[in-house]
């Protein structure tokens, strides 16, 4: 299978064949009516023609299919391709998300490098890996193409389980080559929730009544050795993330007492005091229960 329909595969579904005409089969085109004479007058005044807002940025025409010209012309007039909109965003950003495959060849060409992240981490192609737009497979394709990387960070992001193996498999120092290691294991256990949600949204959509904590379980067992494998290459589950907190945290916001147990016996320390002061011992103070009994047991303070 090509990358193209692998990546297809992800978003389950393909690319729609063809485009959209804009007039319809076997209707006619029929001649506009002559203006009326001046010399016939209007009730009240002539109402002007009303003025849409043009787009004013490279970010917002890059959002608009079929503007790669206009953004041609802009870059030529000496725009910058790599300004960064507030959330840190560049136009490639934009262009990925809404699966505009043309316009990543455009702006690539002006860019140092096409995997630029923007304030939460995220590059184009991550955007375009997580986007439901219908041309983002290609986009993603494009993006690979020229250059972009497919690294633990996007794989984790993802939660792809057999990326994440293909990565390890083809590089022994895949760590290494992380923008960010350290994020790894809170990225890796938002998207071992994430998955854990959907199979549980799956089990109410078919009324089964199986306990949450069993899918809990059967996920993060699929996901054992890959967090195995980062904790043995230096990865201490207390490193945290760009809001300073640990994956600890993440488990207990999910309120996954499964997760939590099992990061407390790699190691994770549940009085490290994060970047706002708070241990995640505190934090489970203030959730579930079983949460506040599994802390208790492990003598947090």
């Amino acid at each position: 299978m090509s990358l193209k329909n692998r990546l297809a595969a992800w978003f389950g579904k393909e690319n729609p064949a063809g485009a959209e005409s804009s007039v319809a089969a076997g209707t006619e085109e029929t001649e506009a009516a002559p203006p009326p004479p001046a010399s016939e007058a209007t009730d009240g005044p002539a109402m002007p023609a009303q003025d849409f807002p043009e787009p004013a940025s490279l970010h917002e025409l890059a959002a608009i299919t079929g503007s790669a010209g206009r953004i041609e012309a802009a870059l030529e007039k000496g725009a910058d391709p790599a300004l960064r909109d507030s959330e840190g965003r560049t136009p490639l950003h934009i262009a990925a998300m809404n699966g505009n495959a043309e316009l990543i060849d455009l702006l690539s060409g002006h860019l140092i490098s096409v995997d630029p992240y923007d304030n939460y981490r995220i590059s184009p192609l991550l955007y375009a890996l997580r986007s439901p737009h219908p041309g983002a497979p290609e986009a993603a394709t494009r993006l690979i193409a020229k250059g972009a990387v497919l690294t633990l960070n996007v794989a984790f992001r993802m939660g792809d389980l057999h990326l994440i193996n293909r990565l390890f498999s083809e590089n022994k120092d895949a760590l290494k080559s992380c923008k960010a290691p350290e994020e790894l294991l809170t990225d890796l256990v938002a998207a071992i929730r994430g998955a854990c949600d959907e199979k549980i949204a799956a089990r109410n959509a078919r009324g089964d009544d199986a306990a949450v904590e069993a899918i809990e379980s059967e996920v993060i067992e699929r996901y054992l050795p890959v967090i195995h494998r980062v904790a043995d290459q230096g990865v201490h589950p207390d490193t945290f993330d760009m809001a300073g907190r640990p994956a600890l945290f993440e488990a207990i916001r999910f309120s996954s007492t499964v997760l939590a147990e099992f990061l407390l016996k790699l190691g994770a320390d549940p009085d490290f005091e994060a970047a706002d002061g708070q241990t995640p011992a505190q934090a489970a103070g203030g959730a579930h229960p079983r949460m506040q009994a599994l802390f208790q047991e492990c003598g947090a303070e």
